[in-house]
C-alpha cells in the first residue's frame, strides 16, 4: 500500500470498490495491478497493489461508501477471491511424463545449463519464493560470459500432460523448439496470455507438425490450420482469455491459476552459454564479425516482460 497517497481515512477492505490502473508483473509472475480508491468527490482514499485475482470486475456498479454514493462502469470490487481481471502466463505442455520432459529440456535448448534444480515443494508459495531468489537478471549493457544472469522455470505433471511454465515467454514462443518436442512427443500446446499488452496466443503441434494456431495482437486475430475438435463451442473469433480458459480445459489441463501441480513440481535454473562477447559493449565491429562468422551467436537483445 502507498501511504504516500490518499487521505489516510481507512485502509483497505474487502468490499471496497476501487479503479484499477496500471497491471504488472509480480516477484513470483504473477498477474497484478494497482488500484485506486476514489472518494465520491473525486479524491483518493488510498493506493494500494493487488493480485488481479483479489479484485472481481463489476459491469456497472452503483455502490455506497462511508464518503457517499459512487457509480462507474469501470470500477472494481476488492473481494479477496474471484476470477483474476487479467493473465500473465506462458506454458507448453507435452503429452509424455514429467521426467521425459524434463530430459528433453537441454536437448531442445542446448544454449540453457541447467545450474540449479529443487523438488519436494510444500506448497506453491515456496515454488515461486525458490523461482524468485534464483534468478538473476543480467541487462545487455552488464554482460559477460562470467556473468550472464540466469532464469528459472517450473515443471510440473498435469495428468497425462508434462508442463513447463516461462513467465518470459521465450520458451512457450519458440516455434522451432515446439516442433522439436511433438516429433519427440507427438502432441505439444502452448499457451501465451498476456492481457497487459493484450495479446493471446495458442499453437498446437502433432508430430513435428504445425496443426493449428490462433494469435490474438491487440484485438487483432490471425489464425493457421483447420479448428480443431477441442475448440467446438468456443467463439474463436474472439479468442482471448475466456477462450484461453475453455481451450485448456477441452485439452484436460488445469487452468493458469491451478498451477503448478506441487506435489509435482520441479523447478530448474539455468543459465545462458552463447557467447555474446562480440556483440558485447555495442562494438560495431564486432557485431559485423559476429554475424559473419555465427549467424545464430547474433541474437537480439530483447525479451517479453
Amino acid at each position: 500500500m502507498d501511504l504516500t497517497l490518499g487521505d489516510g481515512s481507512s485502509l483497505p477492505a474487502i468490499g471496497d470498490i476501487v479503479q484499477p490502473d496500471q497491471g504488472f508483473t509480480g516477484p513470483n509472475g504473477e498477474s497484478m495491478g494497482i488500484v485506486f480508491c476514489i472518494n465520491s468527490d473525486g479524491t483518493v482514499k488510498w493506493v494500494a497493489d493487488v493480485l488481479d485475482s483479489e479484485i472481481e470486475l463489476l459491469p456497472d456498479v452503483s455502490a455506497e461508501t462511508s464518503h457517499g454514493r459512487i457509480c462507474s462502469d469501470r470500477f472494481a470490487v476488492s473481494r479477496g477471491v474471484g476470477k483474476p481481471m487479467g493473465m500473465h502466463f506462458g506454458l507448453i505442455a507435452a503429452k509424455t511424463s514429467l521426467s521425459e520432459l524434463r530430459a528433453a529440456f537441454s536437448e531442445t535448448w542446448p544454449e540453457l545449463e541447467v545450474v540449479d534444480s529443487a523438488e519436494g515443494f510444500a506448497n506453491v508459495d515456496d515454488v515461486w519464493s525458490w523461482k524468485s531468489a534464483h534468478e538473476r537478471f543480467v541487462s545487455a549493457a552488464d554482460w559477460t560470459k562470467d556473468n550472464q544472469g540466469v532464469e528459472a522455470y517450473v515443471l510440473c505433471q498435469d495428468g497425462p500432460w508434462a508442463i513447463l511454465m516461462d513467465f518470459s515467454f521465450v520458451l512457450p514462443g519458440d516455434e522451432a523448439a515446439l516442433e522439436k518436442l511433438s516429433v519427440r512427443f507427438g502432441s505439444v500446446v502452448s499457451f501465451i496470455v498476456e492481457t497487459a499488452g493484450g495479446c493471446a496466443y495458442f499453437s498446437s503441434y502433432e508430430s513435428g507438425q504445425l496443426r493449428r494456431m490462433i494469435q490474438n495482437t491487440d484485438g487483432q486475430l490471425a489464425f493457421s490450420g483447420a479448428r480443431l475438435p477441442q475448440e467446438e463451442g468456443m467463439a474463436v473469433e474472439s479468442y482471448y482469455m475466456k477462450e484461453t480458459e475453455q481451450l485448456m480445459r477441452a485439452f484436460g489441463l488445469s487452468l493458469h491459476d491451478e498451477l503448478p501441480i506441487v506435489s509435482t513440481a520441479v523447478a530448474i535454473a539455468v543459465a545462458g552459454r552463447a557467447d555474446y562477447s562480440a556483440l558485447a559493449r555495442g562494438s560495431d565491429d564486432g557485431e559485423a564479425e559476429a554475424r559473419k562468422s555465427s549467424p545464430q551467436a547474433a541474437r537480439p537483445w530483447w525479451r517479453f516482460w
